[in-house]
């Protein structure tokens, strides 16, 4: 039973990611999502608010950059904000808010600040 078990995950993520494991990155499976509350309300306010797509990600449930996701990757808990700080040298420390600084979709700060989740 166990033997096939492995057999069947192992064809499904071959017809998913391809026939070499060596190519295969945790980051084309957990994925992240920023959709902007406001973006519920109808299709025409997703089209503004959720601009952006996903982007890969490290981390599960039980490393530094925790972040918990659903049965198909798509991450659905974790940090808003990340702090950095080292502490030999605290005037220096180093902050994201994921997506961005800004909520509202025209802003030059709206998920200016996405890129760097990727850490």
């Amino acid at each position: 039973m166990l033997a096939t078990a492995l057999h069947h995950v192992t064809d499904q993520l071959t017809e998913k990611y391809g026939a070499d494991p060596s190519k295969w990155k945790w980051g084309d499976y957990h994925q992240l999502y920023f959709a902007h509350p406001m973006s519920s309300s109808s299709s025409l306010l997703q089209f503004f608010f959720n601009r952006e797509k996903s982007v890969s990600v490290g981390g599960n449930q039980a490393t530094v950059q925790a972040a918990s996701f659903t049965d198909k990757g798509i991450v659905n808990h974790g940090a808003s904000w990340r702090f950095v700080i080292d502490i030999n040298d605290i005037k220096h420390g180093y902050h994201i808010i994921g997506p961005g600084q800004a909520g509202h979709f025209s802003s030059r700060w709206y998920h200016d600040q996405i890129d760097d989740r990727r850490i």
